[in-house]
């Protein structure tokens, strides 16, 4: 489970009414049993329900601005996240941001410390709500989370982490260059603590080129790919899963620079260091997507094919199709496919009648 905020009830010194007596009698004795069933219950729909009822008697308790408040919003927020993460429920995440934006009003207008749990809940916030945030405001909600740690006394290695948490949730909110930027920061302090050649150096890396590789800018994704690469190579084992993504990404890299033969060097060290052999269904690691032909039709292609020790196609040809208006450009298309070859016994093979499936569909 997330970990939520432990409660402690404030000492209250003003005097209190009779109703607001009766309210805070009735807060504290659903704490206890919210407690007891977070403690003991397997089933967190029971939990939701006293929390539901916590976050509304807590403004007639203790009032709208209280540290108690925001507590049981924060809960409440927290509990709904790992709901959604069995049910993957649009509205349960659009209540979710709501109470989290809540949450932090509280905390403002109350002026609390913006400390380690501070920087923690706000990250947990804009991953939560990053679909829901405008351009601007997602960047600035962002830096304003990495200067409030950077006042904060983190070793490098967790201002690293923060900020690479940063990256991701600003590239799901498209903002790359903002991602970018985080990354680059992020490695700047993975350096200072780890030096050069860390697997989570080779991570942002990776994740850089990307953006670069999406922007066109190709030579410097060439340089950003191999350095991550030879970071992977670096770390051995935990690094072996990477390293063949960053395989796969070269090959379309250099099928786009219009260098095959570099392209081939990667899709052979696919084959090589990829802990199985791939069945006659392999996926290509680069497709160039067929050309739609002149018609308001839909349909498929099947089509049969070889793939040699360099990752090309061969022997090309028709199985089966909806149409012929569509055979030309799949035959064209398939073509210039690359895969990484077979292995066999520790040695690259031809993979013979391998088959791939192309569908034309109109957006609609």
């Amino acid at each position: 489970m997330l970990t939520r905020i432990i409660f402690i009830l404030s000492l209250l010194i003003t005097p209190v009414f009779a109703d607001e007596v009766a309210d805070k009698a009735e807060f504290k004795k659903l704490y206890a049993e919210f407690n007891e069933l977070y403690s003991s219950s397997e089933d967190i729909d029971p939990i939701i329900e006293v929390a539901e009822k916590l976050i509304k008697i807590a403004p007639k308790a203790y009032g709208k601005n209280h540290m108690n408040t925001a507590v049981v919003t924060y809960n409440l927020a927290s509990l709904y996240i790992e709901k959604d993460l069995e049910q993957h429920n649009v509205e349960l995440e659009n209540q979710t941001t709501i109470l989290l934006e809540k949450y932090f009003k509280i905390l403002d207008r109350i002026d609390a410390p913006k400390n380690r749990t501070y920087v923690n809940q706000f990250l947990v916030y804009l991953k939560a709500s990053v679909d829901d945030h405008v351009e601007e405001s997602i960047k600035s909600e962002a830096r304003k989370i990495q200067k409030i740690a950077k006042e904060l006394d983190y070793e490098p290695q967790e201002l690293a982490k923060i900020e690479n948490s940063l990256a991701h949730i600003l590239f799901k909110n498209r903002q790359y260059q903002e991602a970018k930027d985080f990354h680059e920061d992020s490695n700047l302090n993975y350096e200072k603590a780890y030096g050069e050649n860390h697997f989570k150096i080779g991570e942002n890396l990776f994740s850089i080129a990307k953006i670069d590789m999406g922007w066109n800018k190709r030579e410097l994704a060439e340089k950003e790919f191999l350095k991550a690469l030879d970071i992977f190579e670096k770390n051995g084992e935990l690094g072996n899963t990477l390293a063949q993504s960053t395989h796969a990404f070269l090959v379309a890299l250099y099928e786009e620079m219009g260098n095959p033969d570099a392209a081939t060097k990667h899709c052979q060290a696919v084959a090589i260091e990829r802990p199985k052999d791939f069945d006659k269904e392999i996926d290509p690691l680069y497709r160039k997507l067929p050309d739609y032909p002149s018609t308001r039709r839909e349909g498929y292609v099947l089509v049969e094919f070889n793939v040699d020790t360099n990752g090309n196609t061969q022997d090309v040809k028709i199985l089966e199709s909806s149409a012929a208006i569509f055979e030309k450009n799949s035959l064209e298309a398939i073509s210039k496919w690359r895969y990484a070859p077979s292995v066999q016994n520790g040695e690259l093979i031809i993979t013979e009648n391998a088959k791939a499936r192309i569908e034309y569909r109109r957006s609609r």
